[in-house]
């Protein structure tokens, strides 16, 4: 058996293309007999076959060898995105290269057809999505690219292969074309590219149910959309151990079963690369020589014309007074009285001030025992009736002379023992 390569040049083009390449395996003489191609121009091939001309380019013993020249072909002439080619899709050492195709669904003649993504997206009255369960993926065990089921995929990632995996959907900002690079040659060349969604949400809307992607300026302007996971959070299921997306209200009344994704970490700024990521928080405070906070320096404030909440330095926004204000100016914070110190605490922070009770020590004289001894405030104000516990000193919470074996001691000698660690 042989394997070749073919050229069918259309000598009565109705358009600009007029080429077609292909690989086939079989007799020389099948071609145009038996065998008609398997691309677009397959069945008018059959019906005008002397429209047609035929040109042997390549032809050998192995498949292989085959594939690999009519692969290098393809990549030299791009015949997918050539507009005097017929070809759909690039021929590929390891399979069909589908990038920027998609299968869609013919609403008038119920057919799948290959298209390009973008036409999908602007004829979806011609077109509907093909979903048929399955999924183009690269099999590492046959070292190819194959068709599988959605669940087969997902019970085997270790041998399947996402084709999009590790790579980056984004602009060519010197020829404006859509293109495929790794993530690591995307954060390289942000100057030579643009990701392809940058400053793009994706949202729904509210009358319709429709699930799409807009700019953020037209979320803002547009009130019948919302974002996709407002009054969502993303967290992890300690039963299922997966990381999934729920509700609020399902969060709060099962924080047994789920972690917040965000719990004891903090968003910070990586200083070698300037790339932005969360981290614990316990990481934070022993490498801040790798790390900035991302608000480090930063104050949040409002423009007052606009009403949008920003984040700025603290020089900007001195500048810029007539501009913007305090975030919080204007609102008033719930208040709540210390059962303890009697002071009124913001509801927000009262969990934190209470808590505060328990770090501050008081040097108090036990009459009792006839010493001194070192209390926290929680338990200073516990037995503040009691009447052999008596701050030394004329103020309460800052004492000015301890007496520790009967000797005197001032208490800016003891002031490490204060706030002890």
């Amino acid at each position: 058996m042989e394997h070749y390569v073919y050229r069918i040049e259309y000598l009565k083009p109705r358009d600009e293309r007029k080429y077609y390449i292909g690989k086939h395996s079989g007799e020389i003489e099948d071609m145009g007999t038996s065998y008609f191609t398997s691309g677009v121009i397959k069945e008018d091939f059959i019906l005008n076959n002397k429209d047609y001309k035929v040109k042997i380019i390549y032809k050998g013993f192995d498949a292989k060898d085959a594939i690999r020249f009519e692969s290098k072909i393809h990549k030299r002439l791009n015949v997918s995105r050539n507009p005097k080619f017929f070809n759909l899709i690039n021929q590929s050492p390891k399979g069909l290269d589908t990038t920027g195709l998609t299968f869609a669904i013919n609403k008038k003649t119920k057919i799948k057809e290959m298209i390009t993504t973008d036409e999908y997206k602007n004829n979806k009255d011609l077109y509907e999505y093909n979903d048929d369960g399955y999924l183009n993926c690269f099999d590492k065990l046959e070292d190819k690219y194959t068709r599988v089921t959605y669940d087969e995929y997902n019970s085997n990632k270790n041998r399947y292969v996402h084709p999009t995996e590790g790579m980056v959907n984004c602009i060519l900002l010197k020829t404006n074309e859509k293109v495929y690079i790794t993530s690591e040659e995307y954060r390289n060349n942000k100057h030579l590219y643009k990701h392809v969604n940058k400053g793009n949400v994706i949202c729904k809307n509210k009358n319709t149910g429709e699930i799409m992607r807009v700019s953020c300026d037209e979320l803002k302007d547009n009130d019948n959309l919302i974002h996709i996971n407002e009054g969502r959070v993303v967290c992890y299921d300690k039963v299922l151990n997966v990381k999934t997306t729920i509700s609020k209200e399902i969060y709060r009344c099962n924080k047994d079963r789920y972690n917040h994704s965000m719990v004891g970490k903090t968003i910070v700024t990586r200083i070698s690369d300037g790339k932005k990521i969360a981290i614990s928080s316990e990481e934070y405070r022993n490498n801040k020589h790798l790390y900035k906070h991302m608000n480090k320096g930063k104050i949040s404030a409002r423009n007052k014309h606009s009403g949008e909440s920003l984040s700025l330095t603290k020089k900007e926004f001195e500048n810029n007074r007539h501009i913007y204000e305090y975030i919080s100016k204007g609102i008033v914070h719930d208040r709540k009285e210390c059962p303890q110190c009697q002071k009124n605490v913001s509801v927000s922070c009262f969990a934190r001030h209470m808590k505060s009770h328990d770090n501050k020590m008081i040097w108090l004289n036990d009459n009792q025992n006839q010493n001194t001894i070192l209390v926290t405030e929680t338990e200073y104000y516990t037995n503040l009736t009691n009447t052999h516990y008596k701050p030394k000193g004329r103020e309460r919470n800052c004492l000015k002379i301890a007496y520790i074996d009967g000797e005197e001691i001032p208490l800016s000698k003891l002031i490490k023992l204060r706030s002890p660690k």
